[in-house]
């Protein structure tokens, strides 16, 4: 992977609502917020199936309660946004 090449603008933007950069990549990891760690299985599933149309297939729970979508290129944030927002779900910092 090539290293990041948004501005730091950008990334502060992105940060704000949730998407944290991966380490010398253009992935980010998307922050999804939970109602205190309860999520539905509905809501379960379209994680899932998130990690896997929009990111590298990988889901991490969080300390703080929320779940996050590792490995997703900025090109698909947006998608993956409109997705969760489908779903409702919604990310967040």
């Amino acid at each position: 992977m090539s290293a990041l090449t948004i501005s730091d603008d950008e990334e502060k933007r992105l940060k704000r609502i949730g998407f944290l950069n991966n380490r010398d990549t253009d992935c980010f990891s998307a922050r999804v917020i939970t109602s205190n760690g309860r999520l539905s299985a509905s809501q379960m599933h379209s994680l899932a199936e998130a990690a896997g149309l929009f990111g590298n297939g990988t889901l991490i729970m969080t300390a703080r309660l929320s779940v996050e979508v590792q490995g997703i290129p900025y090109s698909r944030i947006e998608p993956f946004r409109e997705y969760m927002k489908t779903n409702g779900l919604e990310t967040g910092g």
